[in-house]
């Protein structure tokens, strides 16, 4: 009897490329006019926040770069 090895799965990765991607993928949306007018505060809410978190570390990025 040959014992079933598990291969260990590789964790996707998310960076802020990913993020900022999803950021423009709202903002078009919202153009097209693909979202209900019910849903726009939560979609609002989402995208200030992701566009919060990239700034965010863009800047602490910006500052540890120019600290070395």
């Amino acid at each position: 009897m040959s014992e079933d090895k598990e291969v260990p799965k590789e964790v996707p990765q998310m960076g802020l490329n990913d993020i900022r991607a999803c950021v423009s993928i709202i903002d078009i949306c919202t153009k097209r006019g693909v979202f209900n007018g019910e849903e726009l505060a939560d979609v609002g809410t989402l995208r200030n926040k992701l566009a919060e978190f990239v700034n965010a570390n863009i800047q602490s990025d910006e500052v540890e770069d120019a600290g070395e």
